[in-house]
């Protein structure tokens, strides 16, 4: 059985675009603020993998690890900023190359987080593996 019209138009039509504006506005703003957030946390690191590197014994070691983890979490932060920004100014101007703009930035945004993922399982897995051949 084929789809009538009446069936596939009727989600459409009952789509609220005025709404899913108001939704994206404020999750824009919400996403600017965790970014902003990140970025602070990121400083933070940032300077304690710096005080570390003085420590004694394991305190470099420490250190360096801080720091790659704070220039790795630096991409996703920024790239939330960025979607942030690009629907602030889609808000502003109107035009909808900004609003693509801040999606692609969310696509990058997802595509990293998909890609940390699947390595940290593969780290898990090599180290159950190595756990028990060992």
């Amino acid at each position: 059985m084929e789809p009538t019209a009446t069936t596939d138009t009727a989600p459409l039509s009952a789509f609220n675009h005025a709404m899913a504006f108001v939704e994206l506005r404020q999750s824009g703003r919400w996403m600017k603020f965790l970014a902003i957030v990140g970025f602070v946390f990121l400083g933070l690191t940032f300077l304690a993998s710096l005080a570390l590197f003085m420590a004694p014994r394991y305190g470099p070691v420490i250190g360096v690890v801080l720091l790659v983890g704070s220039v790795i979490a630096f991409l996703p932060v920024r790239q939330l900023f960025l979607f942030a920004k690009g629907i602030q100014k889609h808000e502003q101007t109107g035009n909808m190359t900004d609003l693509e703009d801040a999606f692609e930035k969310q696509k990058t945004l997802s595509r990293y987080m998909a890609f940390c993922s699947g390595l940290y399982l593969l780290v898990l897995l090599g180290g159950v593996i190595w756990f028990f051949a060992f």
